[in-house]
């Protein structure tokens, strides 16, 4: 009977220092990027990366404010007219003093005045050739710039500076 209740004695004691053991706050979130691994009680200091997934569209009616990275989730009120029509655009940005005859695929599209920008609508998914020809009138060899590139994405706006 001594033996039970020394036992006892130190199973109460064994519990009663046991239970002074202080916890460990912390975060106790494993995808937090201040996680402890050695907390063993959550004060709600977690942190997060500065990832948030949302739609990253001022236009579209679900837009948020706080999304870093577009997920596509972007809904709108009606479709952009880039979208119904299928287009994008190519832009001319021409840092010369004298203007320019740009064309698209060998066409002529326009004058790129000195220092300014001209922008064209084109079919989605279409490939295209850019030149900037020296208007004739301003130089006796003109210069000819010229760039080959892939598709044109829908809603896209590529600019080319020459």
């Amino acid at each position: 009977m001594k033996r039970l209740l020394f036992f006892a004695l130190f199973a109460s004691a064994l519990i009663t220092v046991s239970s002074c053991k202080k916890a460990i706050r912390g975060c106790t979130n494993p995808s937090a990027t201040n996680y402890n691994s050695k907390a063993d009680e959550d004060d709600g200091s977690c942190k997060y990366p500065a990832v948030v997934y949302g739609c990253t569209d001022p236009s579209a009616t679900n837009y948020n404010q706080y999304a870093t990275v577009n997920n596509g989730s972007c809904t709108y009120t009606s479709t952009p007219a880039c979208q119904i029509n299928n287009t994008g655009w190519l832009v001319f940005s021409s840092t010369k003093s004298n203007p320019y005859d740009c064309y698209v695929n060998s066409v002529y599209v326009g004058r790129c005045a000195a220092g300014s920008t001209l922008s064209v609508t084109r079919p989605a998914n279409s490939s295209y050739s850019l030149r900037a020809l020296q208007y004739s009138g301003y130089a006796i060899y003109p210069s000819d710039y010229t760039t080959t590139s892939g598709a044109l994405p829908q809603c896209y706006s590529i600019t080319w500076t020459f």
